[in-house]
């Protein structure tokens, strides 16, 4: 904090500053003393000069004169005055200051003399006229001061108020009272005085805050005075408010009889400083802090004293009290993990030796517990290249480790997780098995485990079967043994459906009223387990098991989740299986189903074609001229023919009902008209048993609706003939009614009431199933397969309606359904109707229409021919399809009748044939298919061959003059 200047301190240089200037005082006292002898007694070196000329020569001097300049007496006086000047005062001398002393008293002139050696001597010169008793001026006496002591004294001073001012220091002189005499231009600044603004007035007092100057007052002063300097921190301040933080030393000065005069101070500026103390004070609290929250400890050992120096928080650190460890180096040592200590020590041997850092991760063993640290340093050696201490950190990393176990453990199990996802996922339901074991094996293995099972609910449902197993090496298998129970756990399975998986760490927690389960598990060695459901769509199939049979385990909620997942994956995968077992289950009956399809498409054409054949020549045989037994027989043979054909087609129809093939064919038709084709061809059945058969439609509803107007037909006929069948005598009524309207349309109720036997109650439950009927008599009396009523349940519930029955024993029965059909978009009056027209047998021979009849089987050509012929129509006959095609090219044809199963060329090739050879005459050339097939799909086969209508063989003779009015009359209005 001290400068030098020519080697000599700041105080040293004030004192002899002080010390020239008590100096000077006293020579300007001198000068005002009352004169004195110019001589000897003088104080002051005298001359006396005579004027000669315009030269001043030296009368006579003092000794003072003369020893200050090294001269001798003779070798001054009568010497011109000039000579014992310097150059610079010489001119002086001859510019007018001697005249200046002859003419009057020269007063206070500072001349330099020059001594016999060269030596120059700074004086004060005072001169007064020399005269005689006339007043004459002879010459002058002069007075010389010898002010060089205070030239120096003012250089000095000079020099020192110049090195004051440059210094960055604060320095200040006051007065004994604290009136500021001196400031320097540092000063200045920090306490705001400008450079040329005067201090006079000003207290030193006034440069600190008030606080601090009464600190100056107490203790700076008084300490100060009495012992000469006082030091201390203070602030100064600035006048715009700004504060300096300081280091201050003030000075007293005191004269010879121990006086107060000066007081002097210098502060230096130490405000930077004093911030980076903080600073670094506040760093070292927050690393100390940091280190402390890191778990950070410092340690030094030194090797000479065999010493370890440990930081604070060290303890905490070890995990041990503050008073639990002794800082000795082998306490520590015997905290190392067994396993890492001699690691550790050969890692810091070649430390030792080689000088690098070394950084290690190891284990202290604490209390029984383990704690993961690093411990970093490096060895430090002396001049001789000994080491001589080493130093380092100690980082508790347990949080760390356990968060890379956390995260490892994570990782791991979400790879067991994916690897068992994927297995159960992708192998073969073949391999199943094996890959459940496989998942066993990796689970048991990541949770060291001593057994995993699958145990799986019997179809009875309280019975259970250990199917798949995983054990340790050393324990035996039990899937290949019986449980040693096979009755389900009841208190086990309560648990997991209430709470989705039981945990037991003991099976002393199992409660007093399942004992018995206790007793059947300690049985199966079983000691800690977890149990998960497997669900399949919600139903519990069976469950897991995660045993240990070695000790008692607290299992973890990460445990029971893993337990959870692998379950649902299990579940997963033997759905898969089950479900692929029912696939094969479904393609095994879907190619029973179409064997049984296939069958009967081919028993189906094969009754038919004979059938049609008895049925068209007992028509024909019925319509020539009979004996009425001949007659009589001939109705039978043909009623034997239809009941046949009935069950034919009631077991066509449940088949493709049974077979999903059944379709609905929605069209607008009018449902008058529907009904009437439905009643009125039985109406000569009903007759000849001596019923009365009747139908109503009432006009609540809609003229014409949307629906399939063939299967409501049907379930009418089959009805309708279901109550001709067991009634005898009496009456059926058919009616349809209006029940309800809703969003979907009108709700209509279709019911045929008969005053036949009746049915009892017990009966009616089972009267839709197939091959039912009341009773076995009534088959034995009344015959058919039992299938009608199971028709019309599945084609009433395939509309989306209901059937139903209400009948007493002895007093009919009304069979009923209902169905909810929507109006038609156009409610028009030129609708083809859809029955009437079949039930006139009249000849329709009133066009010359010429058709053409393509049949390979001779009967049936013979009974088709007859028929056609019988309504009226002109007709040819072809064997093949290509005799077809060369009567197509030799004579018009209104309509061919064609039949799918032909030999060389069949129906549907022949057609195909026939569209595309483009005749225009063929273009809109109608053309029937005749086939004996009646299963689901050959409609749509013919008509994608190119045919426009169907019908199936045997036929009935009002059939078929229904399809050919259907294309042959005029389109006209047939309201």
């Amino acid at each position: 904090m001290t400068e030098e200047v020519d080697g000599k301190n700041w105080e040293e240089l004030l004192a002899e500053l002080l010390y020239l200037r008590s100096r000077v005082r006293e020579i300007e006292e001198l000068r005002d003393r009352d004169r004195r002898s110019f001589f000897d007694d003088a104080p002051v070196m005298c001359v006396v000069t005579w004027t000669i000329g315009d030269q001043p020569i030296v009368r006579d001097c003092n000794d003072l004169f003369l020893n200050t300049l090294s001269y001798q007496r003779d070798e001054v006086i009568g010497q011109p005055l000039a000579d014992f000047y310097s150059p610079s005062s010489r001119r002086d001398l001859f510019r007018g200051g001697y005249h200046e002393a002859i003419d009057g008293e020269l007063d206070a002139k500072e001349r330099q003399l020059r001594a016999k050696e060269g030596r120059l001597v700074d004086t004060l010169l005072r001169a007064v006229p020399e005269t005689d008793d006339d007043g004459l001026v002879l010459g002058t006496r002069a007075m010389y001061i010898d002010i060089t002591e205070r030239k120096r004294l003012e250089e000095a001073q000079e020099r020192f108020i110049s090195i004051l001012g440059a210094t960055t220091d604060f320095v200040a002189i006051a007065d004994p009272e604290g009136q500021l005499l001196y400031l320097n231009a540092a000063g200045r600044r920090m306490v705001g005085i400008g450079e040329a603004e005067p201090i006079s007035g000003s207290s030193l007092l006034d440069c600190y805050p008030p606080d601090i100057g009464q600190l100056i007052l107490r203790a700076g002063l008084p300490g100060a005075t009495r012992d000469g300097v006082w030091s201390g921190d203070t602030i100064i301040r600035h006048r715009d408010g700004r504060e300096y933080r300081t280091s201050q030393v003030l000075l007293s000065h005191h004269s010879k009889n121990g006086r107060l005069e000066y007081l002097s101070t210098i502060a230096r500026d130490v405000t930077e400083e004093k911030q980076a103390q903080e600073a670094l004070k506040r760093s070292q609290q927050h690393l100390k802090l940091a280190l402390s929250a890191a778990q950070v400890g410092t340690w030094e050992w030194d090797l000479v004293k065999d010493e370890v120096i440990w930081s604070e928080g060290i303890s905490l650190i070890l995990g041990l009290p503050r008073d639990g460890f002794d800082g000795k180096r082998q306490t520590f040592r015997k905290l190392i993990h067994p396993d890492d200590r001699e690691a550790l020590a050969k890692i810091s041997r070649s430390a030792l030796r080689s000088g690098k850092p070394y950084r290690f991760e190891h284990r202290l063993a604490v209390d029984g517990q383990t704690r993961w640290v690093v411990t970093q340093g490096r060895a430090f050696h002396d001049e001789r290249g000994r080491p001589s201490r080493m130093a380092g950190t100690l980082t508790n990393i347990t949080a760390r480790k356990r968060s890379e176990e956390a995260l490892r453990y994570r990782i791991d199990l979400d790879d067991l997780i994916n690897s068992v996802s994927s297995r159960m996922s992708n192998t073969s339901v073949e391999r199943l098995d094996e890959s459940i074991h496989e998942s066993f094996r990796a689970v048991s293995h990541f949770l060291g485990l001593d057994r995993m099972q699958l145990i799986q609910f019997e179809e009875d449902g309280r019975n259970e079967t250990l199917t798949h197993e995983f054990c340790r090496d050393g324990l035996s298998h039990l899937v290949s043994a019986p449980l040693a129970t096979s009755t389900r756990y009841p208190w086990l399975s309560s648990q997991l459906q209430s709470h989705g998986a039981l945990r037991l760490a003991s099976l002393d927690e199992i409660p007093q009223i399942a004992s018995g389960e206790k007793t059947a598990l300690q049985k199966e060695g079983i000691i800690s387990l977890i149990a998960v459901p497997i669900n399949a769509v919600e139903v519990s199939t069976g469950y897991l098991r995660l045993i240990s049979e070695s000790s008692h385990r607290s299992w973890s909620d990460e445990e029971v989740n893993l337990a959870k997942i692998i379950g649902d994956l299990v579940a997963g995968a033997l759905e898969r299986r089950r479900a692929s077992q029912l696939e094969e289950l479904k393609d095994a009956a879907e190619a029973a189903n179409e064997a049984k399809s296939s069958f009967l498409a081919h028993m189906s054409h094969e009754i038919r074609t004979p059938m049609n054949a008895i049925i068209g020549m007992s028509d024909l045989l019925l319509d020539t001229e009979l004996s009425p037994e001949q007659r009589k027989h001939g109705a039978i043979l043909k009623s034997a023919a239809e009941g046949l054909l009935q069950l034919v087609d009631d077991i066509l129809d449940f088949s493709k009902i049974e077979a999903g093939k059944l379709s609905l064919e929605i069209v607008d038709f009018r449902l008058r008209d529907v009904v009437r084709a439905a009643v009125e061809p039985l109406i000569p059945r009903a007759v000849s048993k001596g019923i009365d058969l009747r139908y109503e439609v009432t006009d609540a509803f809609p003229t014409r609706l949307q629906g399939d107007s063939t299967r409501i037909r049907q379930l009418l006929i089959n009805l309708v003939g279901n109550a001709i069948k067991f009634t005898t005598g009496g009456y059926i009524e058919v009616r349809v009614e209006q029940v309800g309207i809703d969003d979907a349309g009108a709700q209509l109720r279709f019911s045929v009431k008969d005053s036949g036997i009746g049915i009892p109650q017990e009966a009616q439950n089972s009267l839709f199933d197939a091959f039912t009927q009341a009773d076995n008599s009534t088959s034995r009396r009344f015959g058919g397969t039992g299938l009608g009523l199971a028709i019309c349940r599945r084609l009433v519930e395939l509309m989306g309606g209901r059937i139903g029955v209400d009948s007493e024993p002895g007093r009919g029965s009304v069979f009923w359904f209902e169905l909810s059909l929507t109006p038609a978009v156009a409610q028009g009056t030129g609708e083809i109707p859809l029955s009437a027209k079949g039930l006139s047998l009249r000849p329709f021979g009133s066009r010359a229409v010429q058709l053409l009849l393509a049949e390979d089987n001779e009967v049936n050509q013979l009974v088709a021919l007859s028929q056609l012929r019988a309504l009226g129509y002109p007709v040819d006959a072809a064997n093949n399809g290509h005799q077809v095609l060369a009567a197509l090219e030799a004579k018009d044809y209104a309509l061919v009748l064609m039949d799918c199963q032909m030999p060389e060329l069949d129906g549907y090739e022949t057609t195909r044939q026939i569209r595309r050879r483009g005749h225009r005459r063929w273009k809109d050339l109608p053309i029937i298919a005749v086939t004996a097939h009646a299963m689901k799909g050959d409609r749509e086969k013919c008509l994608e061959a190119g045919m426009n209508d169907y019908i199936s063989k045997p036929f009935q003779q009002h059939e078929l003059q229904e399809v050919l009015e259907r294309w042959l009359q005029p389109k006209t209005d047939s309201r």
